[in-house]
Protein backbone atom coordinates (compact mmCIF):
# COMPACT_ATOMS: atom_id res chain seq x y z
CA UNK A 1 0.00 0.00 0.00
CA UNK A 2 1.59 2.99 -0.98
CA UNK A 3 1.74 6.40 1.96
CA UNK A 4 -0.84 8.28 -0.56
CA UNK A 5 -3.52 5.43 0.14
CA UNK A 6 -2.74 5.54 3.91
CA UNK A 7 -3.03 9.30 3.71
CA UNK A 8 -5.88 9.46 2.00
CA UNK A 9 -7.61 6.86 4.03
CA UNK A 10 -6.62 8.73 7.80
CA UNK A 11 -8.10 12.06 6.07
CA UNK A 12 -11.60 12.82 7.77
CA UNK A 13 -14.73 12.10 5.22
CA UNK A 14 -16.86 15.20 4.49
CA UNK A 15 -19.35 14.05 6.88
CA UNK A 16 -17.56 13.37 9.78
CA UNK A 17 -18.84 15.37 12.92
CA UNK A 18 -16.10 17.23 13.76
CA UNK A 19 -15.44 19.13 10.84
CA UNK A 20 -18.91 20.31 11.59
CA UNK A 21 -17.52 21.73 14.97
CA UNK A 22 -14.90 24.95 14.03
CA UNK A 23 -14.34 25.73 18.05
CA UNK A 24 -12.20 22.79 18.07
CA UNK A 25 -9.88 23.97 15.36
CA UNK A 26 -9.20 27.53 17.66
CA UNK A 27 -6.99 25.47 20.76
CA UNK A 28 -5.31 23.64 17.75
CA UNK A 29 -4.48 26.87 15.76
CA UNK A 30 -3.19 28.49 19.20
CA UNK A 31 -1.31 25.86 19.69
CA UNK A 32 0.79 26.10 16.58
CA UNK A 33 1.13 30.03 16.74
CA UNK A 34 2.90 29.26 20.39
CA UNK A 35 5.08 26.94 18.87
CA UNK A 36 5.87 28.87 15.65
CA UNK A 37 6.43 31.88 18.12
CA UNK A 38 9.04 30.03 20.48
CA UNK A 39 10.62 28.72 17.45
CA UNK A 40 10.91 32.21 16.19
CA UNK A 41 12.23 33.26 19.27
CA UNK A 42 14.86 30.34 19.69
CA UNK A 43 16.42 31.26 16.05
CA UNK A 44 16.77 34.38 16.56
CA UNK A 45 19.29 33.85 19.42
CA UNK A 46 20.65 30.95 17.31
CA UNK A 47 23.19 33.31 15.84
CA UNK A 48 24.82 34.24 18.61
CA UNK A 49 24.69 30.74 19.94
CA UNK A 50 27.19 29.52 17.26
CA UNK A 51 29.46 32.55 17.42
CA UNK A 52 29.65 31.85 21.40
CA UNK A 53 30.62 28.13 20.58
CA UNK A 54 34.20 29.43 20.01
CA UNK A 55 34.71 29.91 23.87
CA UNK A 56 35.49 33.43 25.76
CA UNK A 57 31.83 34.75 26.51
CA UNK A 58 30.01 36.13 29.12
CA UNK A 59 26.53 36.60 29.44
CA UNK A 60 25.55 39.65 31.04
CA UNK A 61 24.70 38.49 34.71
CA UNK A 62 28.14 36.91 34.80
CA UNK A 63 29.52 40.50 33.56
CA UNK A 64 27.39 42.25 36.06
CA UNK A 65 28.73 39.93 38.88
CA UNK A 66 32.62 40.94 37.63
CA UNK A 67 32.39 44.38 37.84
CA UNK A 68 32.77 45.00 41.26
CA UNK A 69 35.65 42.52 41.27
CA UNK A 70 38.51 42.83 39.08
CA UNK A 71 36.68 45.69 37.04
CA UNK A 72 36.78 44.69 33.28
CA UNK A 73 38.65 47.02 30.52
CA UNK A 74 34.81 47.30 28.53
CA UNK A 75 35.44 48.22 24.62
CA UNK A 76 32.46 49.09 22.78
CA UNK A 77 33.14 48.24 19.31
CA UNK A 78 29.91 50.75 17.66
CA UNK A 79 30.11 53.47 16.31
CA UNK A 80 30.96 56.43 18.16
CA UNK A 81 26.95 58.08 17.63
CA UNK A 82 25.84 54.61 18.42
CA UNK A 83 27.70 54.79 21.68
CA UNK A 84 26.46 57.93 22.49
CA UNK A 85 23.15 57.46 20.74
CA UNK A 86 19.48 56.70 23.08
CA UNK A 87 20.04 52.83 23.67
CA UNK A 88 23.56 54.25 25.65
CA UNK A 89 26.40 52.11 26.42
CA UNK A 90 28.16 50.37 29.48
CA UNK A 91 28.84 52.46 32.22
CA UNK A 92 32.94 53.00 31.94
CA UNK A 93 33.10 50.91 28.57
CA UNK A 94 35.33 52.61 25.89
CA UNK A 95 34.36 53.13 22.63
CA UNK A 96 36.76 51.88 20.20
CA UNK A 97 34.94 51.76 16.78
CA UNK A 98 35.94 48.20 15.17
CA UNK A 99 37.11 50.65 11.99
CA UNK A 100 39.39 52.12 14.16
CA UNK A 101 41.01 49.35 16.72
CA UNK A 102 43.74 47.72 15.10
CA UNK A 103 44.89 51.61 14.84
CA UNK A 104 43.85 51.93 18.73
CA UNK A 105 45.34 49.13 20.21
CA UNK A 106 47.68 50.97 22.35
CA UNK A 107 44.87 51.98 24.54
CA UNK A 108 43.44 48.99 25.44
CA UNK A 109 46.97 48.00 26.51
CA UNK A 110 47.42 50.70 28.64
CA UNK A 111 44.18 50.77 30.66
CA UNK A 112 44.25 46.30 30.52
CA UNK A 113 47.17 45.83 32.71
CA UNK A 114 46.28 42.66 34.60
CA UNK A 115 42.11 43.40 34.11
CA UNK A 116 40.37 41.21 31.72
CA UNK A 117 38.98 42.72 28.43
CA UNK A 118 35.12 42.49 27.49
CA UNK A 119 34.37 43.13 23.86
CA UNK A 120 31.00 44.56 23.63
CA UNK A 121 28.73 45.24 20.83
CA UNK A 122 24.69 45.44 19.86
CA UNK A 123 24.53 41.66 19.26
CA UNK A 124 28.22 40.23 19.57
CA UNK A 125 28.50 40.05 15.61
CA UNK A 126 31.32 43.02 15.84
CA UNK A 127 32.35 41.52 18.80
CA UNK A 128 33.73 37.99 17.49
CA UNK A 129 35.30 40.01 14.32
CA UNK A 130 37.44 41.70 17.05
CA UNK A 131 38.55 39.25 19.26
CA UNK A 132 41.04 37.48 16.96
CA UNK A 133 42.94 40.85 16.20
CA UNK A 134 43.62 40.91 20.13
CA UNK A 135 44.19 37.62 20.59
CA UNK A 136 47.17 38.17 17.99
CA UNK A 137 48.32 40.94 19.79
CA UNK A 138 48.82 38.24 23.00
CA UNK A 139 45.33 39.52 25.17
CA UNK A 140 44.51 36.40 26.57
CA UNK A 141 41.95 37.44 29.25
CA UNK A 142 39.38 38.32 26.47
CA UNK A 143 35.74 37.59 26.60
CA UNK A 144 32.82 38.38 24.88
CA UNK A 145 29.37 39.76 25.81
CA UNK A 146 27.08 37.09 24.64
CA UNK A 147 24.15 38.74 22.85
CA UNK A 148 26.02 41.75 22.92
CA UNK A 149 23.39 44.95 24.54
CA UNK A 150 20.55 43.62 23.19
CA UNK A 151 21.07 41.00 25.81
CA UNK A 152 22.50 43.06 28.52
CA UNK A 153 19.16 45.26 27.96
CA UNK A 154 16.88 42.79 28.24
CA UNK A 155 17.99 41.37 31.62
CA UNK A 156 17.15 45.33 32.16
CA UNK A 157 20.96 46.26 33.50
CA UNK A 158 22.05 49.88 33.77
CA UNK A 159 23.10 51.50 30.62
CA UNK A 160 23.98 54.91 30.67
CA UNK A 161 22.63 57.49 28.74
CA UNK A 162 24.11 60.74 28.18
CA UNK A 163 21.98 63.72 28.03
CA UNK A 164 21.97 64.85 24.44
Amino acid sequence: MSWMVICLSLMPQADSPWLERPEIYIPGAIGGLAVTTLLCLWVIKLPSAFRARKGGVLDPIQLEELMPGVKPVVVDLRSKAEFMGKNGHIRSSISIPLGELSRRLGEIEKEAKGRPIVLVDETDELSHQAKPILEAQGHTWLYVLKGGLRAWRSHNLPVYKPNH
